[in-house]
């Protein structure tokens, strides 16, 4: 046993022996670089450089400070310190070299493209252009080593490598790579290897903008594969792949890998916490005030041609919850997809969405060019406020809540892009739904059906607040066109409980409502087209009270409404006044047509005056609201914009009898007309013995309006007119009046209605009396004759004709003792410019003046005339005699009797004179006509 021993002993170290002087002599570093270097830049056209070379037995080939160059032969594409080749040692005793080990360490290599989009390991392996024949017999063989290349097992260790793009398209990259992977023969003659890779990504630069850096990603790949040389094909055993914190499994085979790949793998992904899904995914994309937690987990398969792969997925959400900002969403349950070149198909997945349980199922189809949708969606019985809370946030929903159930069935299709492709069918029902906006409240029951696009209800009962409503019908082509067809049930109802339901909405305070309504309505048509719309239906009134502020009406009777007309029959009572209202309005969705007629047997008008102040706040608010504005009243300085009412209207309004401010009115009639936003008015009518006709035409297209007024009164009460129109002048004229008249003008603004006005007519007073008015006053004090104060006329008559803000009169007033003819302006604002001759009776001449005056003002009837002029204003005139006009008819007066005394003297000195006589003529005033003008001055004062 020892002497075998021995002999084995002696045998290895013969071997050892032979092995060493093999390596020592036959495989020298010389002989290596010569056959490495040649072959190395032969295989990559590249400088390759060596440093230094070291043979070890056991260790193998070792070369130092490798390096490849880039094309221009000075810059390193790749170096190492070193790498090893280690070998087998057997074929050695046949001087044969078989390389089974490839080992690298710490190189680095450095990518980059250029400009251009070409990189610099693109020219690696290009061949050069091959010698001429003669050059090549002339080479020599370099001599080399029987070297084979049968590497089993590539090592890499430490590999630093670099990306850089000139173009800036892709990132900038700087990381480690560890490779470890053996290649050995399989059983079915084909290759199996096994390994690792292990990458670490010390920083990547992401371009921008904005410009994000990535640092510290690690990846780790542990995988077995069998690659069979015969059927082309390739077996993936295992592949365990570790991104950071995630783990996922892939197994399966790939096929016809040299003519057109066909895939068949499975990826596992188990369960895993979406936390550090999204912690991998935020250190790519910005997912700022997004955050996701809970678990996901799923298993994909994998199929096809490269480039028509079909991947089939089925993933579990464990309490996943997802908030963005103040969106929040938790997801449970199962999805299934199988995914197509173009088209995803959702097997039945059952998940819930925020507390919703939902059931989805369908598919999405051409994906590569236009996206369209086919799906069931399915959501139980469900809490209608886990809805709310799922809309909160992509609505404001702060002031809703809701109680009851919802419960749905929907099926969708068409192109989400082209939103009046999508068709729904399917179902939605309510179920005792209630809804709180506020403090508004409602209940719903009822379903909608949903066919394409159209909706239909069967009967929906709503109830808000304590109103109840029924609503049956469809809307067709919701999305393209809606058109409904609805009917509309109100049963009757409270008007009370309407007008706390309409205050919810609109300010109705101060106004209070009472009685019953009811109605049943029909709607057709399109709401976009107002001109389609039709209605048919009822509205009744019961006894409808409307207080507000001082008014307490009531309204009874009710509204029939047609396709093309609504018929109005109303009655209407507010205090002892009672009107009939009856008409029509067609068109009454646009353009409207109105024909409305009232009619009332007795009318007390002044009971109406509330009505004419409809709009002004209740009488507390008009306190509080004086009280606050108190010596701040505001005046708008702009005239009224033109209007555009797209309606016309005619009617009449007849009243038997009627009581205004103490006028009684007899059978007036008013016809109107509004058509291009023009009213025209005709008014006719008897009061005391006298009629009136009035026409009245006002565009309110115009900016300012425009307005025109025409008419006569025949033989009416000028008191009972003046009374009841101008307080400010009650009691101040009588008589009976008769007048033509005419006016134009435009403006709302006060200055310019009166800048604007122009008017003429003619009067004719009749039985007339003037009373407390400043100029009678001023002219009873001129001549201090108190009857004056009263100016009882048998007639007055005269022209008015207004422009420019001014009035000319041209008139004569005429009585048993008096007669004046005032002509002159009187301005709108009250200016007076008048100016006429007074003529006093011989009863008033004696009150008036001394006797020594009057001879000189009188006429041979004992009438005295006085020029008066009147300035000043309406309000305070200043009344007086005409100075010039006055002394010139004195002057005129008193030279005629000058003239007639010298013809008489003239006839009396031809004639023989007694003594007497001659005496008497000594005794007269030198100038009698001096005499009179002194006296005159104590009458103008």
């Amino acid at each position: 046993m020892k002497k075998v021993l021995s002999i084995i002993s002696a045998i290895i170290i013969v071997v050892i022996m032979a092995l060493f002087l093999l390596v020592k002599f036959y495989i020298t570093p010389e002989r290596i670089k010569a056959f490495l270097i040649p072959a190395a830049e032969e295989a990559l056209n590249r400088e390759v450089q060596i440093e230094e070379i070291s043979i070890s037995l056991f260790k193998g080939i070792e070369a130092r400070n490798f390096s490849i160059k880039e094309a221009d032969g000075k810059t390193d594409f790749l170096k190492s310190k070193e790498f090893i080749l280690k070998y087998k040692l057997l074929p050695l005793l046949s001087k044969q070299i078989i390389i089974d080990e490839f080992r690298i360490i710490s190189p680095e290599i450095r990518i980059v493209r250029d400009s251009q989009g070409r990189f610099n390991f693109e020219s690696i392996g290009e061949q050069k252009s091959q010698p001429a024949e003669e050059e090549i017999e002339e080479q020599k063989e370099p001599e080399g080593l029987p070297v084979s290349l049968l590497v089993s097992r590539l090592v890499i260790d430490n590999a630093v490598f670099h990306l850089k793009d000139h173009k800036k398209e892709l990132p900038q990259i700087e990381g480690i790579i560890d490779i470890d992977t053996g290649i050995k023969s399989a059983d079915n003659g084909g290759l199996l290897s096994e390994g690792s890779i292990n990458l670490k990504l010390k920083e990547v630069v992401l371009k921008g903008p904005p410009q994000k850096n990535i640092k510290n990603i690690s990846v780790l790949l542990k995988y077995a594969v069998n690659l069979n040389l015969e059927s082309d094909s390739l077996k993936i055993e295992k592949a365990d792949l570790k991104i950071q914190d995630i783990s996922t499994s892939i197994a399966g085979d790939i096929i016809n890998l040299s003519a057109s790949p066909e895939i068949n793998v499975s990826v596992s992904l188990p369960k895993t916490d979406t936390g550090a899904i999204m912690k991998l995914v935020a250190s790519f994309v910005d997912v700022n005030n997004l955050s996701i937690s809970g678990d996901l987990s799923s298993d994909l398969k994998i199929r096809g041609m490269t480039d028509k792969l079909e991947t089939e997925a089925h993933i579990t959400l464990s309490k996943v919850k997802t908030v963005y900002q103040d969106m929040s969403a938790a997801i449970d349950g199962t999805i299934n997809l199988i995914h197509k070149t173009d088209s995803i198909r959702i097997d039945k997945s059952s998940f819930t969405i925020q507390k919703i349980p939902v059931s989805l199922e369908g598919e999405l189809t051409d994906l590569d060019k236009t996206p369209k949708i086919n799906l069931d969606l399915s959501i139980p019985k469900s809490k209608a406020a886990n809805l709310l809370a799922a809309a909160g946030p992509f609505a404001d929903t702060k002031d809703i809540s809701l109680s009851g159930d919802i419960k749905a069935y929907l099926n969708l299709r068409g192109i989400p892009e082209k939103i009046k492709t999508l068709k729904a069918n399917g179902r939605i029902s309510f179920i005792s739904l209630g809804a709180k906006y506020k403090d508004l409240n409602a209940m719903l029951n009822g379903d909608l059906s949903l066919k394409s696009n159209d909706v239909m209800i069967k009967k929906m009962d709503l109830k808000i607040e304590e109103v109840p409503v029924s609503v049956a019908g469809s809307v067709r082509n919701i999305i393209d066109s809606p058109s409904i067809d609805m009917s509309v049930s109100l049963p009757r109802t409270d008007a009370q409980k309407i007008q706390k339901l309409v205050g919810n909405f609109t300010d109705l305070k101060g106004i209070a409502l009472s009685g019953k309504l009811r109605a049943d309505l029909k709607l057709n048509g399109k709401p976009e087209k107002l001109d389609t719309l039709k209605a048919t239906g009822n509205v009744k009134l019961e006894k409808v009270g409307v207080t507000y502020n001082k008014i307490n009406a009531v309204l009874d009777g009710g509204l029939k409404i047609g396709k093309k007309s609504i018929d109005i029959n109303l009655r209407t009572t507010y205090g002892r006044n009672n009107a009939q209202i009856r008409g029509t309005v067609t068109d009454y969705f646009k353009n409207q047509n109105i024909k409305l007629n009232v009619y009332s047997k007795k009318l007390f008008i002044d009971e109406l005056e509330p009505l004419l102040n409809i709009t002004d706040k209740p009488s507390s608010e008009k306190a509080k609201s004086s009280i606050q504005s108190k010596g701040s009243l505001k005046r708008t300085s702009a005239e009224a914009e033109p209007v555009d009412l797209k309606l016309t209207a005619s009617g009449e309004v007849k009243i038997d009898y009627a009581v205004y401010k103490g006028m009684d009115i007899n059978d007036f009639n008013m016809k109107y007309s509004f058509k291009n936003n023009i009213l025209n008015l005709t008014e006719t009518g008897r009061t005391g013995k006298g009629r009136f006709n009035i026409k009245t035409l006002l565009d309110l297209s115009k900016r300012g309006y425009k307005y025109t007024m025409s008419g006569n009164v025949d033989s009416i009460y000028v008191e009972e007119f003046v009374n009841a129109f101008f307080p400010k002048a009650k009691d101040t004229i009588f008589g009976i009046l008769t007048s033509d008249f005419r006016l134009n003008g435009a403006g709302t603004l006060p200055g310019n209605m009166k800048k604007n006005l122009v008017a003429n007519g003619d009067f004719d007073l009749k039985e007339g009396k003037i009373t407390n008015v400043p100029i009678a006053k001023d002219l009873s004090l001129l001549f201090n004759i108190r009857d004056l104060e009263t100016i009882n006329l048998d007639q007055a008559r005269g022209t008015v004709n207004i422009s420019n803000g001014t009035a000319r009169l041209d008139s004569l007033f005429t009585s048993k003792d008096l007669t004046m003819d005032p002509k002159g302006d009187i301005g709108l604002e009250g200016d007076l410019d008048l100016a006429f001759d007074i003529k006093l009776s011989p009863r008033l001449t004696r009150k008036a003046m001394s006797s020594n005056v009057s001879e000189y003002l009188k006429d041979e009837q004992g009438w005295s005339s006085i020029p008066i002029i009147c300035p000043g204003t309406f309000e305070k005139p200043a009344c007086g005699p005409d100075p010039e006009k006055a002394v010139k008819q004195v002057i005129g007066k008193e030279i005629n009797k000058f003239l007639n005394k010298l013809i008489n003297k003239k006839r009396k000195d031809d004639r023989p004179q007694s003594p007497r006589q001659e005496e008497s003529r000594e005794e007269e005033p030198a100038n009698p006509l001096e005499d009179i003008l002194k006296q005159l001055p104590g009458l103008l004062e």
